[in-house]
């Protein structure tokens, strides 16, 4: 037990500082302000306002104003770590998150593949581990607790236990819970012991759900849906490419070695529930390129069985291949947080936005890109025309078709307030915008710009 409990700490260790590299990274190395992301600015802003005691369930910016109708537990638990700082606290809160990821995924695969040793440490250097746990993402906490159930399942204990993490899962991210509640349902044959582990845990899930559904009704696709797909975003479907780091172009997917390694697992492995995971995560990642974070967790647990089995079954070379494997950990884990680090916002965009936060009025709505509406909203503090937060958002559809009349020929929408534009040189040339020049461009500076529009 001493020597498990030293294992423990270690992977913990190692976790952390793994998640908070690459904004250490970020801010000590390359001096850039901020945290790294585009909707983590609008966590980070409602945490904001329950710090300041304002939050009342009403979103002032988003679209220029908005019911909150977000799953509240993530920014409530970012609040309360912002007596370490707004930004800080939220770097530890994730840092502590990943610790907590590495030991119960370190646990599980003691549990499903029965060997004592440190292979686990691949999770460290995945992408997607990274990615999860280096910036504020809602899933990563609802990922824990999914883990932390299932963990919970394969030791036998009770259902009414096991529920606990699964329910509070419902209450970061939605999609996560329903997930976790599948995989827990297959975990073994003790279906009625699971079924009620599930039904309770969506029994207290309708405490905000079901209220939100009355009201709102189920979220429906719009054309920001639309526009994430057309343009790669996360949404569109089985992409070959994405699902290993080195060959795709985001953040969420695994290392191709093991990639490689898990399906060498997989043909080893005779775990029915390890492998049953292994295929569900590969379907969903087929089903949207978005849910390829889940796949991190199964690879990673086959690829350390599959690395042991390539190194039994080649003793003379077992020590080679675990010391590659290793180098080639680090490095790619290196990469990542260096690559995720200096990734957006850049330091000049962050040095745009607040310009517009200290040179405009506060009840100015500016216009940009919905890509870039988070940072509108979470960096300048102030109200977005459009952003990327589509789930309820009011005249979706209206607003993404006056965008692009917008980018057509600078008909400025009318009816919203909106009296500055943010564009970048390199959207302004994608989307061949060529009629800016009737407006007074305010700010310039390393291919950023700030145009003050007619008010609308």
């Amino acid at each position: 037990m001493k020597f498990q409990s030293r294992e423990i700490l270690i992977v913990f260790s190692i976790a952390f500082l793994v998640s908070i590299s690459p904004v250490m990274i970020r801010w000590y190395a390359y001096g850039i302000p901020g945290i790294i992301g585009f909707p983590v600015y609008y966590h980070q802003r409602i945490a904001d306002y329950i710090i300041s005691g304002t939050f009342n369930w009403y979103d002032p910016l988003s679209f220029g104003g908005r019911p909150y109708t977000y799953p509240p537990l993530f920014s409530f638990m970012l609040a309360g770590f912002s007596i370490l700082g707004l930004e800080l606290g939220g770097v530890i809160m994730m840092g502590l998150l990943g610790g907590l990821t590495a030991v119960i995924c370190f646990l599980l695969a003691r549990e499903l593949i029965g060997k004592k040793n440190a292979f686990i440490a691949i999770l460290l250097s995945s992408p997607a581990f990274i990615f999860l746990f280096s910036h504020l993402s809602t899933r990563s906490p609802p990922i824990l607790l999914g883990l932390l159930a299932l963990y919970l399942g394969l030791r036998k204990k009770s259902w009414w236990l096991t529920s606990l993490p699964l329910a509070f899962s419902y209450f970061f991210h939605i999609e996560t819970g329903l997930i976790f509640s599948f995989l827990l349902m297959l975990l073994n044959r003790n279906y009625l012991g699971h079924a009620k582990s599930v039904l309770l845990a969506l029994l207290a899930a309708g405490v905000f759900y079901a209220p939100l559904f009355l009201a709102y009704g189920i979220p429906q696709p719009n054309a920001v849906h639309t526009d994430y797909i057309s343009r790669g975003y996360g949404l569109e479907s089985f992409n070959l490419p994405y699902f290993a780091w080195e060959t795709g172009n985001n953040y969420d997917n695994v290392a191709l070695l093991v990639l490689v390694l898990s399906f060498t697992g997989f043909y080893f492995s005779r775990n029915r529930f390890l492998r049953k995971w292994f295929m569900l995560s590969i379907i969903l990642a087929i089903v949207s390129t978005r849910l390829l974070m889940y796949l991190v967790f199964p690879a990673a647990i086959l690829a350390a069985a599959g690395l042991y089995q390539v190194s039994k079954k080649s003793k003379k070379y077992g020590k080679f291949l675990l010391l590659v494997f290793l180098a080639y950990s680090a490095i790619i884990g290196s990469w990542m947080a260096v690559s995720f680090g200096t990734s957006w916002p850049t330091k000049s965009e962050t040095q745009a936005l607040l310009w517009i936060k200290n040179n405009t009025p506060d009840n100015v709505t500016v216009l940009s890109d919905w890509a870039h509406g988070h940072w509108i909203t979470g960096i300048a503090y102030r109200r977005s025309f459009i952003d990327g937060y589509a789930e309820y958002a009011p005249q979706a559809d209206k607003r993404v078709s006056e965008l692009k009349e917008f980018y057509r020929n600078c008909t400025v929408p009318q009816g919203y307030g909106i009296e500055y534009a943010y564009l970048e040189d390199w959207f302004l040339k994608s989307e061949n915008i060529t009629c800016l020049d009737r407006f007074q461009k305010v700010y310039d500076r390393d291919q950023i710009y700030v145009f003050k529009l007619s008010a609308g």
